[in-house]
């Protein structure tokens, strides 16, 4: 179970890079083709559904490691998690933040899709993009990457 739980960490740690270069050059592409005013095409519509589907598989990936790996021990124990902030960060906070993040990039997908011009479905993918990469990065345990 050791080396699954190993492996599984790996995965997520070399997702969440491709993810946030993912997203960072999303959100710097589609900043500048919406001042070219450029249009959307399949290419960038490509590009949505390729973080959408970066960010379900990462957040499967951590909810695995969450409830299955060591950190499912603090939930007999909330109380005692909660004053930990290591473990409140791990246990509550990471997982909430994410959650909420890949929400944003779903609604983000789903809006843009329904949004009749280029503009505005830049714009909508901009705007979302955006605070879920900073939700993301706020949360991420920049400390505790290697172990």
């Amino acid at each position: 179970m050791e080396s699954l739980f190993s492996t599984f960490k790996t995965t997520h740690y070399f997702l969440m890079v491709a993810l946030l270069v993912f997203l960072i050059f999303t959100i710097g592409k589609f900043a500048f083709k919406k001042s070219e005013k450029a249009p959307f095409g399949a290419m960038e519509d490509k590009t949505t559904l390729l973080v959408l589907i970066l960010s379900h598989i990462q957040l499967l990936i951590g909810l695995f490691l969450l409830f299955v790996g060591p950190m499912s021990n603090n939930f007999s124990n909330m109380g005692a998690a909660m004053k930990d902030s290591y473990l409140r960060m791990m246990t509550v906070e990471h997982p909430l933040t994410m959650i909420i993040g890949v929400a944003l990039i779903t609604i983000a997908r789903v809006k843009m899709k329904k949004k009749p011009d280029a503009d505005t479905k830049y714009k909508t993918v901009i705007v979302f993009y955006s605070i879920a990469l900073v939700l993301f990065l706020s949360r991420i345990p920049w400390s505790h990457l290697n172990g």
